[in-house]
Order: C-alpha cells, then sequence, then structure tokens
C-alpha cells in the first residue's frame, strides 16, 4: 500500500509505528532544540519527514520485527484458508 493511502487510512497510528521504528529520544531532542532555536517549519518536524532526513535514527531491527510479523501472519491466515491449523 502507497505512503499516502497508509497515512489517510491510519493516521496517528501511521505515525506511532513511524517513531517506533526511529529513535525517540534522538526525534524528541532533536524537535525542541529545533523548537526552542525558533524553527517555524513545522512540516519538517511531523515523525515521517523527520525519519526521511535522518536516516541515522531508523532502527532497523524494528522494520524486520514488522515484516516478520506481518509474514507469520499472512502463512497462518493461508493455512487457516486451507482448512489447517
Amino acid at each position: 500500500m502507497p505512503e499516502k493511502a497508509l497515512r489517510r487510512r491510519y493516521g496517528a497510528e501511521y505515525k506511532a509505528r513511524i517513531l517506533r521504528e526511529a529513535d525517540q529520544a534522538l526525534f524528541v531532542k532533536d524537535v525542541l532544540d529545533k523548537l526552542l532555536a525558533g524553527c517555524s517549519d513545522y512540516h519538517s518536524l511531523r515523525p515521517d519527514v523527520w525519519k526521511e532526513s535522518h536516516p541515522e535514527a531508523v532502527r532497523i531491527y524494528r522494520q524486520d520485527e514488522r515484516r516478520h510479523r506481518a509474514e507469520a501472519k499472512s502463512i497462518k491466515r493461508a493455512k487457516r484458508r486451507l482448512g489447517r491449523k
């Protein structure tokens, strides 16, 4: 599903997922530092935009966990459709 569709469909859940995949402490510190410095570009402080501009803060293991859960879920559903447990 494209990013825009995810954003529209899930809203806050989508943003929370983005923050789970990023280093939250680094995000909060960076956002607070920018706000205290007088930054008025609030769009750049959104979690999804911030994550794209700070690739070093992405926690790869969280993305792998999410991918693994999705694969396990699809396998479980496929087995259920086939009538196996």
